[in-house]
């Protein structure tokens, strides 16, 4: 994954098909990288605070399942180690399971492992990316991750601090080259909107293939010590990712998707 780096950053363009947005890639999660990034220290402040504000303390070990469009997932970190997976059905109704963890990415039918299939990088992509927004702002703790404040901004009258996201190439994942820009409010530390760039797939034109996503968190609730949000995924034809604010206070931007997690349980580990 980015985990590689967990580099969240979102889906991948090019595995669009296999993937739960047909619009980015999210970094990838947990190897570590050659070199470490550089440290911000106001930023790394600020993103330490959210990680405690979100459940990062419960999130060091626990198991967190939930379904994302009709799909199970399930993601298991105990401190080092993680796995990460989804079930689906074949054509014959049995279930398959595809599981990425510390020793990579492989496949279960019916219980019994058989070889990872040809589009192996796209099923990566897909468990990766959900596992990242999942969990948010809880990867942003891995090595590859690049923080950098950008000050204060408002948004829908709130006060907000943001901070840049960037990745080093070295265990940066397949999307290193994104940039992320977060909103972290000052008082309760929660990240409530994020906006993003993302490459765009061969194939995709029209007026959502902008190369760029801002998310506003909804329905924010607290499951066993962990704030779980969902998300709208708006989009327009922006300079840069800061301008998104002014567009979204404006009423501008156009609605993409939704991004929710049904039946979330959050398991601590004994």
């Amino acid at each position: 994954m980015r985990l590689r780096v967990f580099a969240l950053a979102l889906l991948i363009a090019g595995c669009a098909a296999d993937a739960p947005e047909p619009e980015g890639g999210a970094p990838l999660v947990e190897t570590p990288p050659a070199e470490t990034a550089p440290a911000d220290a106001e930023a790394r402040a600020l993103v330490d605070r959210a990680i405690a504000a979100h459940g990062g303390s419960v999130l060091e070990r626990a198991e967190l399942a939930f379904r994302f469009r009709g799909t199970p997932y399930r993601l298991r970190r105990d401190g080092g180690r993680f796995a990460y997976s989804r079930v689906t059905a074949d054509s014959l109704g049995r279930a398959v399971e595809d599981r990425l963890d510390n020793e990579g990415l492989r496949r279960f039918v019916d219980g019994a492992p058989v070889p990872v299939p040809s589009n192996a990088a796209g099923i990566e992509t897909n468990v990766n990316s959900v596992a990242y927004f999942a969990l948010l702002p809880f990867p942003l703790r891995d090595p590859a991750v690049r923080l950098r404040a950008l000050g204060p901004d408002t948004l829908r009258g709130q006060p907000y601090e943001r901070v840049e996201v960037t990745f080093a190439q070295a265990g940066g994942g397949r999307d290193w080259e994104d940039r992320y820009l977060y909103w972290i409010h000052p008082e309760t530390h929660s990240i409530d909107f994020l906006a993003y760039t993302y490459r765009l797939g061969a194939n995709e034109t029209g007026s959502n293939a902008t190369g760029s996503r801002f998310r506003e968190a909804v329905d924010a609730r607290t499951v066993e010590g962990v704030r779980v949000q969902d998300y709208r995924n708006w989009t327009a034809f922006v300079d840069r990712l800061e301008d998104y604010a002014g567009a979204f206070d404006a009423d501008t931007l156009r609605l993409v998707s939704e991004v929710r997690l049904d039946a979330v349980r959050v398991m601590p580990l004994r």
